[in-house]
């Protein structure tokens, strides 16, 4: 089965590449974090407007919900969200209290597209 995500992101840009992370719990759900401009528009994967979002969907693909869950401030990108994974052979792993994700967050103006000679400073977070 293949969901189309373009009503469960709510015009959210998925232009220029993503790092995204996906997993599902015991009730069929689908868990769904990525990184893009909260305004709608389109950014670079450099650039201190990428937030993280966060969504759920049913099993049938339906959007349960849609939510930021960094806050937009122009000091710092937020990159490379990572979802604790659903394993079936562990059926009491219920994230009833949601799922555990690892992102980093930082600035590196000369990165990608530019000549890496600006530092980079990241931060490393855990969060529910």
């Amino acid at each position: 089965m293949a969901l189309d995500l373009l009503d469960v992101l709510d015009g959210l840009n998925m232009e220029g590449g993503r790092a995204t992370s996906l997993s599902r719990d015991g009730a069929g759900r689908s868990h769904f974090a990525f990184a893009t401009h909260p305004g709608k528009q389109r950014c670079g994967w450099f650039s201190p407007d990428l937030e993280l979002f966060y969504a759920v969907m049913d099993e049938n693909g339906e959007s349960l919900s849609l939510d930021q869950v960094t806050e937009t401030e122009q000091a710092a990108a937020n990159w490379l969200p990572a979802l604790e994974q659903w394993d079936w052979t562990r059926p009491e792993q219920t994230f009833e209290d949601g799922h555990w994700m690892l992102y980093t967050r930082g600035l590196n103006a000369g990165g990608i597209g530019g000549d890496n000679k600006s530092s980079l400073k990241t931060e490393i977070y855990l969060k529910r």
